[in-house]
């Protein structure tokens, strides 16, 4: 995903024509591949299915994917065979939209387990 467009950079460098297309492109595509990881963040605002460590009495998770617009399905496991294991009740848990943050009105559990998120989230579509 490109965090910018031409139009963008050329009204901002005040440039209207063609000349540097092919230069402002390879900057964009450079910066765009650079930026998400830089931030810890996912960029492109879609559906995806993200794993998490849950450490002892964990309470929340930070979503790699945010602004979060939509939880799907959040579900707990020991063993990581998500085939045989149930979504959370939504009741269970609340997310903070602009931060990504899942939270978990109880700790998850007395054993350390890993989480399965499916969620859209993230800065923008493409």
């Amino acid at each position: 995903m490109d965090v910018t467009t031409a139009a963008r950079v050329k009204a901002l460098w005040v440039e209207s024509g063609s000349t540097n297309d092919a230069v402002i492109a390879t900057m964009i595509a450079g910066v765009s591949a650079r930026l998400g990881p830089m931030l810890a963040r996912h960029l492109e605002g879609v559906e995806r299915t993200e794993y998490y460590d849950v450490p002892l009495f964990s309470r929340r998770i930070s979503l790699q994917g945010f602004p979060t617009t939509d939880i799907d399905a959040v579900k707990y496991s020991n063993t990581g065979d998500w085939a045989s294991v149930t979504a959370m009740d939504s009741d269970l848990y609340a997310v903070e939209e602009t931060t990504g943050i899942l939270r978990f009105f109880q700790s998850m559990s007395l054993e350390r387990g890993e989480l399965q998120v499916v969620y859209t989230g993230g800065m923008a579509a493409n």
